[in-house]
């Protein structure tokens, strides 16, 4: 289950694009990451028992657990350059298919 805080990004990711800034060129995306090798995830790879229990509660099968800094970067930065011409209003879900693996198609039903 996602946080209340990451409803709220979802949320404001999904508003309707305007012609104030969808029209100006600005693409509005979040990105869900998963488990990325950070500082902040440092208290998850500090035990075995808790690295375990987080893989094993929100596997990353493709790329592997954990995620890298720089896969996650490379996508925000496409997301927010020249090159993305056409995607915006999305949550993108950078976990190595953790968030496919634990809900499939269920958005889809």
């Amino acid at each position: 289950m996602a946080s209340p805080s990451a409803h709220s990004i979802a949320g404001c990711a999904r508003l309707p694009p305007t012609s104030e800034w969808a029209g100006a060129g600005i693409a509005l995306n979040a990105v869900a990451s998963g488990v990325v090798d950070t500082p902040a995830a440092a208290w998850i790879f500090a035990s075995d028992e808790v690295r375990t229990a987080v893989e094993t509660a929100a596997p990353q099968p493709f790329g592997g657990f954990p995620g890298r800094p720089e896969w996650v970067g490379e996508l925000i930065c496409w997301l927010a350059g020249a090159d993305n011409r056409f995607v915006t209003g999305q949550v993108v879900f950078a976990a190595g298919g953790a968030e496919a693996a634990l809900i499939g198609d269920l958005h889809w039903r």
